[in-house]
């Protein structure tokens, strides 16, 4: 990684943070709180720490997942704040909520996958059936590998 890299490791320990921070409804969070987490290379440079952590801010607030404000936020301190998309960020769950359920549209799409693939009709028919038997089960670690097992099989050339 090159030095002005963003460090996709630290993007994700602020967002870990910051939902963290979601339980003290009372406290302002700020820049300052989340100082910790930058590298250790930036110790003895506070300034220079802030305005590293401050880039990370920035590219989370262009992709709309916090926001950044305060008097005093062109020097790096700011306020933070997460948006709508932030907290779906750290609490996926949220992503349903005003919609329809994500996953009943899943597994259509993959049963659509694979009615395309020109494998036996047989064993389409048991790569479905293995798939609504997971879903039946609520076994998520299974259903992934169902869903991996009839991704790669498309993906190796048994689509049309």
């Amino acid at each position: 990684m090159a030095d002005g890299d963003l460090n996709a490791d630290l993007l994700l320990k602020i967002m870990n943070r910051l939902a963290k921070f979601r339980a003290d409804f009372a406290k302002e969070h700020l820049t300052t709180h989340l100082l910790d987490l930058v590298p250790e290379t930036f110790e003895k440079d506070r300034k220079n720490a802030i305005l590293y952590l401050y880039q990370h801010l920035r590219f989370l607030e262009g992709r709309n997942l916090i926001t950044l404000s305060g008097r005093l936020c062109q020097s790096g301190i700011c306020k933070i704040d997460l948006t709508a998309n932030g907290n779906m960020f750290v609490q996926p769950e949220l992503a349903e909520f005003g919609n329809e359920p994500l996953l009943p549209q899943v597994v259509k799409s993959i049963e659509n996958q694979i009615e395309v693939l020109t494998y036996p009709q047989e064993e389409k028919d048991n790569m479905r059936f293995r798939l609504r038997e997971a879903l039946a089960e609520q076994a998520p670690d299974f259903i992934a590998k169902v869903f991996a097992e009839i991704a790669y099989r498309a993906m190796k050339g048994g689509g049309t």
